[in-house]
């Protein structure tokens, strides 16, 4: 990868015209793609996405980030929960060639 990081973020739908603004904030579903090569854990292929306070978070990574990454996950939902957001659902993935096959 040339650049270290690779952002990418979109709502997933419009949210309707009679929705007030504060309402199409927090039903809205917004996704965040990552793409990170990190100089010392190598790639993660990050997707996070948000509904209100609720997050899905799931992470593709080699084998060996996997196994660091699995040590701190526990920290992870805890930094989440310090912003007043709930991780739903969560997964570190170990893949052999990361871009291939998630999208």
């Amino acid at each position: 990868m040339q650049n270290p990081v690779e952002v990418e973020i979109e709502a997933e739908k419009e949210p309707s015209q009679q929705d007030t603004e504060e309402q199409q904030e927090t039903v809205r579903p917004w996704t965040a793609k990552l793409k990170l090569d990190m100089p010392t854990l190598g790639p993660i292929d990050v997707k996070l996405r948000m509904i209100g306070d609720q997050v899905d978070l799931s992470l593709s990574t080699q084998d060996t980030t996997k196994q660091v990454v699995d040590q701190y996950w526990r920290d992870i939902e805890n930094a989440l929960k310090a912003k007043g957001l709930k991780l739903t659902h969560g997964q570190v993935r170990s893949v052999t060639q990361l871009g291939a096959g998630d999208g």
